[in-house]
């Protein structure tokens, strides 16, 4: 959220030069970028809910929980992002004979198919289970600013 603050006005954070490379987050004497923090620690956790609960402050990025994560709290949050995001018809569109899957599904398949099919996985969380023939196609990502006006 700082970087978006920090270089606002702007349509996307794609706009801010290397958004991803910069070093911003201070952790113990170590600096990281949004990009360290993502592929070398909370992707390395496997646990790949991490990806609903992580945000670029895009359109399609799933939604930003008001609330810390904790934990006390940190399975039943991601199990709700979980939820909350597979089910959102504005990043997913789900159905029988075809699904069109937010990209982060795409770009992230091997995380979510560790255990079982990516279909298999989104079942877990889905209001509208997929068949094993459902079709999957993917849907363009709107990296424009999801900000409220």
């Amino acid at each position: 959220m700082s970087l978006i603050l920090d270089n606002y006005p702007l349509k996307s954070i794609k706009d801010i030069r290397n958004p991803w490379g910069q070093k911003l987050v201070a952790i113990g004497d170590q600096i990281f970028s949004l990009g360290d923090l993502e592929h070398k620690i909370l992707r390395k956790m496997n646990e790949p809910r991490i990806h609903f609960a992580i945000n670029c402050a895009s359109y399609s990025c799933p939604k930003l929980v008001n609330q810390a994560f904790t934990s006390s709290n940190l399975e039943a949050l991601l199990e709700q992002t979980a939820v909350d995001f597979i089910n959102d018809k504005k990043r997913n569109v789900l159905g029988n004979d075809e699904a069109s899957l937010s990209a982060i599904f795409k770009w992230f398949k091997k995380d979510f198919t560790q255990e079982s099919s990516l279909v298999d996985y989104i079942n877990k969380y889905a209001r509208i289970k997929l068949d094993s023939n459902t079709r999957i196609k993917y849907l363009n990502y709107n990296w424009a600013l999801n900000e409220a006006k």
